[in-house]
């Protein structure tokens, strides 16, 4: 009987595939890990996105549609807000907002937005809106950092949150 074996030539090609093999993957994966190491910014902070605050939690918000809805009626607020919030915000204000429940829309690129009342452009990076109105309030304040939360960066619109809190997921 004879006995069916690697030959010479099938085994020098079939050790030649496997090394080739693995310096494809070793490449792969040296290419990979050198772009991870590059990017400064977390994937997230590459798109726009919303951080919906509630009970203690935060929930980003990624579908698409639900993410321009928010972003188009959260500029909305903004551009037709009617009047200035005269208080001083804190650090510590915007945590307690934060605890008590809002949302921040998070733009991946800077947004031009003509503020009211003289429609002076200002560009923008996030909107902060608590979704609770102090007592005996309707108004919707709205905190916007151009590039960051300022003690005077609040403006308030008398429309209120109630289409914002609309197009929010329900737990």
């Amino acid at each position: 009987m004879e006995e069916r074996g690697c030959t010479g030539c099938t085994l020098f090609f079939y050790k030649m595939i496997n090394a080739r093999s693995f310096v494809i993957i070793f490449l792969s994966l040296c290419i990979f890990l050198f772009c991870c190491a590059m990017g400064k910014r977390p994937v997230m902070e590459t798109q726009d996105h919303v951080l919906y605050y509630f009970e203690g939690q935060t929930v980003t918000i990624v579908d698409s549609e639900t993410v321009m809805a928010l972003f188009d009626e959260g500029v909305h607020l903004l551009e037709t807000a009617n009047d200035t919030f005269l208080k001083s915000i804190t650090p510590a204000d915007l945590e307690h907002y934060k605890e008590t429940g809002a949302i921040e829309l998070v733009f991946s690129v800077p947004r031009e937005v003509a503020m009211p009342p003289k429609g002076t452009v200002v560009s923008i990076n996030r909107l902060l809106v608590p979704l609770f109105a102090p007592k005996n309030s309707t108004m919707a304040m709205v905190l916007y950092a151009d590039p960051d939360y300022e003690p005077f960066n609040a403006l308030l619109n008398s429309k209120g949150t109630a289409a914002l809190k609309g197009l929010l997921p329900s737990e």
